[in-house]
Protein backbone atom coordinates (compact mmCIF):
# COMPACT_ATOMS: atom_id res chain seq x y z
CA UNK A 1 0.00 0.00 0.00
CA UNK A 2 2.85 2.40 0.83
CA UNK A 3 4.41 1.82 -2.57
CA UNK A 4 1.09 2.49 -4.27
CA UNK A 5 0.66 5.75 -2.37
CA UNK A 6 4.18 6.82 -3.29
CA UNK A 7 3.23 6.50 -6.95
CA UNK A 8 0.30 8.83 -6.37
CA UNK A 9 1.83 11.52 -4.21
CA UNK A 10 5.30 11.58 -5.78
CA UNK A 11 6.46 14.63 -7.78
CA UNK A 12 4.84 15.19 -11.15
CA UNK A 13 7.41 15.42 -13.92
CA UNK A 14 7.01 18.42 -16.28
CA UNK A 15 6.13 17.39 -19.84
CA UNK A 16 5.11 18.99 -23.12
CA UNK A 17 1.59 20.41 -23.12
CA UNK A 18 1.38 20.97 -19.36
CA UNK A 19 1.22 24.53 -18.13
CA UNK A 20 2.17 25.68 -14.66
CA UNK A 21 -1.53 25.72 -13.76
CA UNK A 22 -1.86 22.19 -15.11
CA UNK A 23 1.04 20.96 -13.02
CA UNK A 24 -0.47 22.62 -9.94
CA UNK A 25 -3.80 20.86 -10.60
CA UNK A 26 -2.06 17.50 -10.94
CA UNK A 27 -0.20 18.08 -7.70
CA UNK A 28 -3.45 18.91 -5.87
CA UNK A 29 -5.09 15.78 -7.26
CA UNK A 30 -2.09 13.65 -6.25
CA UNK A 31 -2.45 14.94 -2.68
CA UNK A 32 -6.24 14.57 -2.42
CA UNK A 33 -6.94 11.31 -4.24
CA UNK A 34 -5.18 8.90 -1.84
CA UNK A 35 -7.58 10.04 0.91
CA UNK A 36 -10.70 9.03 -1.06
CA UNK A 37 -12.67 6.06 0.27
CA UNK A 38 -13.56 4.62 -3.15
CA UNK A 39 -12.79 4.87 -6.83
CA UNK A 40 -16.15 6.59 -7.34
CA UNK A 41 -15.19 9.28 -4.86
CA UNK A 42 -11.81 9.70 -6.59
CA UNK A 43 -13.52 10.19 -9.94
CA UNK A 44 -15.91 12.73 -8.40
CA UNK A 45 -12.96 14.68 -6.98
CA UNK A 46 -11.34 14.77 -10.43
CA UNK A 47 -14.59 15.85 -12.10
CA UNK A 48 -15.02 18.70 -9.63
CA UNK A 49 -11.40 19.83 -9.89
CA UNK A 50 -11.37 19.86 -13.70
CA UNK A 51 -14.77 21.47 -14.33
CA UNK A 52 -14.40 24.40 -16.74
CA UNK A 53 -10.72 23.69 -17.44
CA UNK A 54 -9.62 23.43 -21.06
CA UNK A 55 -7.62 20.22 -21.16
CA UNK A 56 -4.97 19.49 -23.75
CA UNK A 57 -4.35 15.88 -24.83
CA UNK A 58 -1.23 15.82 -22.64
CA UNK A 59 -3.23 17.13 -19.67
CA UNK A 60 -5.95 14.51 -20.14
CA UNK A 61 -3.33 11.77 -20.26
CA UNK A 62 -1.59 13.06 -17.15
CA UNK A 63 -4.90 13.23 -15.24
CA UNK A 64 -5.82 9.70 -16.36
CA UNK A 65 -2.46 8.36 -15.16
CA UNK A 66 -2.83 10.16 -11.82
CA UNK A 67 -6.35 8.79 -11.32
CA UNK A 68 -5.27 5.25 -12.28
CA UNK A 69 -2.44 5.31 -9.75
CA UNK A 70 -4.76 6.66 -7.06
CA UNK A 71 -7.38 3.98 -7.71
CA UNK A 72 -4.68 1.30 -7.51
CA UNK A 73 -3.68 2.71 -4.11
CA UNK A 74 -7.31 2.71 -2.92
CA UNK A 75 -7.76 -0.91 -3.99
CA UNK A 76 -4.53 -1.93 -2.28
CA UNK A 77 -5.69 -0.22 0.89
CA UNK A 78 -9.10 -1.95 0.71
CA UNK A 79 -7.46 -5.34 0.23
CA UNK A 80 -5.28 -4.81 3.29
CA UNK A 81 -8.29 -3.70 5.30
CA UNK A 82 -10.23 -6.81 4.25
CA UNK A 83 -7.32 -8.99 5.34
CA UNK A 84 -7.34 -7.28 8.72
CA UNK A 85 -11.07 -7.61 9.46
CA UNK A 86 -12.19 -10.74 7.60
CA UNK A 87 -11.82 -14.42 8.48
CA UNK A 88 -9.86 -16.04 5.62
CA UNK A 89 -11.73 -19.37 5.77
CA UNK A 90 -15.34 -18.19 5.79
CA UNK A 91 -15.11 -14.64 4.46
CA UNK A 92 -17.14 -13.39 7.42
CA UNK A 93 -15.95 -10.58 9.66
CA UNK A 94 -13.46 -11.78 12.26
CA UNK A 95 -13.50 -11.50 16.05
CA UNK A 96 -11.51 -8.28 16.09
CA UNK A 97 -14.03 -6.53 13.83
CA UNK A 98 -16.94 -8.06 15.74
CA UNK A 99 -15.78 -6.61 19.05
CA UNK A 100 -15.33 -3.16 17.51
CA UNK A 101 -18.69 -3.38 15.75
CA UNK A 102 -20.46 -4.33 18.98
CA UNK A 103 -19.17 -1.16 20.61
CA UNK A 104 -20.15 0.97 17.59
CA UNK A 105 -23.64 -0.49 17.42
CA UNK A 106 -24.21 -0.07 21.15
CA UNK A 107 -23.33 3.62 20.84
CA UNK A 108 -25.70 3.95 17.89
CA UNK A 109 -28.56 2.04 19.57
CA UNK A 110 -28.07 4.14 22.71
CA UNK A 111 -28.37 7.29 20.63
CA UNK A 112 -31.50 5.99 18.89
CA UNK A 113 -33.02 4.45 22.02
CA UNK A 114 -33.34 1.02 20.38
CA UNK A 115 -32.45 -2.53 21.47
CA UNK A 116 -29.91 -4.79 19.83
CA UNK A 117 -29.82 -8.57 19.79
CA UNK A 118 -26.61 -10.59 19.75
CA UNK A 119 -26.73 -14.28 18.83
CA UNK A 120 -23.90 -16.72 19.53
CA UNK A 121 -24.08 -19.86 17.38
CA UNK A 122 -22.07 -23.00 18.02
CA UNK A 123 -21.99 -26.11 15.81
CA UNK A 124 -22.93 -29.22 17.79
CA UNK A 125 -20.47 -32.15 17.92
CA UNK A 126 -18.22 -30.40 15.42
CA UNK A 127 -15.13 -32.07 16.83
CA UNK A 128 -16.50 -35.50 16.05
CA UNK A 129 -17.15 -34.38 12.47
CA UNK A 130 -13.50 -33.36 12.17
CA UNK A 131 -12.34 -36.65 13.67
CA UNK A 132 -14.58 -38.76 11.43
CA UNK A 133 -14.06 -36.95 8.12
CA UNK A 134 -10.94 -34.80 8.51
CA UNK A 135 -10.29 -31.09 8.85
CA UNK A 136 -10.94 -30.35 5.19
CA UNK A 137 -14.47 -31.65 5.63
CA UNK A 138 -14.80 -29.60 8.81
CA UNK A 139 -13.70 -26.49 6.92
CA UNK A 140 -16.39 -27.21 4.35
CA UNK A 141 -19.03 -27.34 7.10
CA UNK A 142 -17.80 -24.02 8.50
CA UNK A 143 -17.97 -22.40 5.08
CA UNK A 144 -21.47 -23.81 4.56
CA UNK A 145 -22.57 -22.26 7.85
CA UNK A 146 -21.07 -18.94 6.76
CA UNK A 147 -23.04 -19.08 3.50
CA UNK A 148 -26.24 -19.71 5.45
CA UNK A 149 -25.52 -16.75 7.72
CA UNK A 150 -24.80 -14.46 4.79
CA UNK A 151 -28.04 -15.47 3.11
CA UNK A 152 -29.99 -15.13 6.34
CA UNK A 153 -28.83 -11.64 7.32
CA UNK A 154 -31.26 -8.76 6.94
CA UNK A 155 -30.70 -5.03 6.78
CA UNK A 156 -27.81 -4.02 9.03
CA UNK A 157 -27.22 -7.49 10.53
CA UNK A 158 -23.50 -8.26 10.90
CA UNK A 159 -22.44 -11.95 10.65
CA UNK A 160 -19.02 -12.80 12.14
CA UNK A 161 -16.88 -15.81 12.89
CA UNK A 162 -16.11 -15.71 16.60
CA UNK A 163 -13.56 -18.50 16.47
CA UNK A 164 -13.44 -22.26 15.95
CA UNK A 165 -16.97 -23.45 15.27
CA UNK A 166 -18.61 -20.40 16.88
CA UNK A 167 -20.31 -17.58 15.00
CA UNK A 168 -21.86 -14.30 16.10
CA UNK A 169 -24.73 -12.42 14.50
CA UNK A 170 -25.20 -8.79 15.55
CA UNK A 171 -28.81 -7.70 14.95
CA UNK A 172 -29.34 -3.95 15.48
CA UNK A 173 -32.82 -2.75 16.47
CA UNK A 174 -33.97 -6.33 17.25
CA UNK A 175 -35.17 -7.67 20.59
CA UNK A 176 -33.88 -11.01 21.82
CA UNK A 177 -37.24 -12.74 21.36
CA UNK A 178 -37.70 -11.36 17.84
CA UNK A 179 -34.15 -12.44 17.00
CA UNK A 180 -34.78 -15.96 18.34
CA UNK A 181 -37.88 -16.30 16.18
CA UNK A 182 -35.96 -15.12 13.14
CA UNK A 183 -33.08 -17.47 13.85
CA UNK A 184 -35.11 -20.65 14.17
CA UNK A 185 -35.52 -21.18 10.39
CA UNK A 186 -31.74 -20.85 10.11
CA UNK A 187 -31.28 -23.49 12.80
CA UNK A 188 -33.68 -25.80 10.96
CA UNK A 189 -31.88 -25.27 7.66
CA UNK A 190 -28.56 -26.05 9.28
CA UNK A 191 -29.94 -29.33 10.64
CA UNK A 192 -31.34 -30.27 7.22
CA UNK A 193 -28.37 -29.11 5.15
CA UNK A 194 -26.67 -31.91 3.28
CA UNK A 195 -22.93 -31.29 3.03
CA UNK A 196 -20.88 -33.56 0.77
CA UNK A 197 -17.13 -33.98 0.86
CA UNK A 198 -15.27 -35.94 -1.83
CA UNK A 199 -18.57 -37.29 -3.08
CA UNK A 200 -19.70 -38.59 0.31
CA UNK A 201 -22.40 -37.08 2.54
CA UNK A 202 -21.20 -35.86 5.92
CA UNK A 203 -23.06 -36.54 9.13
CA UNK A 204 -25.67 -33.84 9.84
CA UNK A 205 -24.35 -30.96 11.93
CA UNK A 206 -26.79 -28.96 14.03
CA UNK A 207 -26.35 -25.63 15.79
CA UNK A 208 -27.10 -24.44 19.31
CA UNK A 209 -27.82 -20.74 19.68
CA UNK A 210 -27.78 -18.31 22.60
CA UNK A 211 -29.38 -14.88 22.23
CA UNK A 212 -29.02 -11.81 24.43
CA UNK A 213 -30.24 -8.24 24.15
CA UNK A 214 -28.80 -4.80 24.77
CA UNK A 215 -29.53 -3.17 27.17
CA UNK A 216 -31.74 -5.78 28.88
CA UNK A 217 -29.00 -8.36 29.38
CA UNK A 218 -25.97 -6.09 29.48
CA UNK A 219 -24.86 -2.49 29.06
CA UNK A 220 -21.72 -3.26 27.05
CA UNK A 221 -20.74 -5.47 24.14
CA UNK A 222 -18.74 -7.72 26.45
CA UNK A 223 -21.65 -8.11 28.86
CA UNK A 224 -24.21 -8.86 26.14
CA UNK A 225 -21.89 -11.39 24.53
CA UNK A 226 -21.32 -13.06 27.90
CA UNK A 227 -25.09 -13.29 28.41
CA UNK A 228 -25.49 -14.86 24.95
CA UNK A 229 -22.71 -17.30 25.82
CA UNK A 230 -24.50 -18.34 29.03
CA UNK A 231 -27.70 -18.88 27.05
CA UNK A 232 -25.77 -20.93 24.49
CA UNK A 233 -24.44 -23.27 27.17
CA UNK A 234 -27.94 -23.64 28.57
CA UNK A 235 -29.06 -24.70 25.07
CA UNK A 236 -26.22 -27.23 24.98
CA UNK A 237 -27.15 -28.68 28.35
CA UNK A 238 -30.81 -28.88 27.34
CA UNK A 239 -29.98 -31.20 24.44
CA UNK A 240 -28.43 -29.03 21.70
CA UNK A 241 -30.01 -28.00 18.37
CA UNK A 242 -32.12 -25.33 20.02
CA UNK A 243 -32.24 -21.62 20.83
CA UNK A 244 -32.22 -20.12 24.31
CA UNK A 245 -32.51 -16.48 25.31
CA UNK A 246 -30.36 -15.07 28.12
CA UNK A 247 -33.30 -14.87 30.52
CA UNK A 248 -34.38 -18.50 31.10
CA UNK A 249 -38.00 -17.46 31.59
CA UNK A 250 -38.24 -15.67 28.27
CA UNK A 251 -37.91 -18.10 25.42
CA UNK A 252 -36.56 -21.46 24.33
CA UNK A 253 -36.77 -23.19 20.98
CA UNK A 254 -36.60 -26.95 20.71
CA UNK A 255 -35.89 -29.04 17.65
CA UNK A 256 -39.28 -30.34 16.53
CA UNK A 257 -38.98 -31.27 12.86
CA UNK A 258 -40.69 -30.84 10.52
CA UNK A 259 -42.78 -28.10 12.10
CA UNK A 260 -40.00 -26.53 14.18
CA UNK A 261 -42.58 -25.32 16.71
CA UNK A 262 -41.76 -22.84 19.45
CA UNK A 263 -42.05 -23.99 23.05
CA UNK A 264 -41.81 -22.00 26.25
Amino acid sequence: MAAAQERVIGPVEPSAGLTADGLLLLWKLAVRLPHCDSSAEAEAVVAQATTGIDQTPAMRQAIAETVAAAIDAIRDRDRLRDLAICDPLTGLYNRRFMEEELDRQIQEMTRLGRPMAVALLDLDHFRSCNQAHGHLAGDLVLRSMAVLLQGFRQGSDVPCRYGGEEFVLIMPSATAIAAAKRLDPLRCRMADMGVHHEGRPLQPVTASIGVAEFPTHGASGTAVLAAADAALYRAKRAGRNRICVANPADFSVKNDHPACRYRA
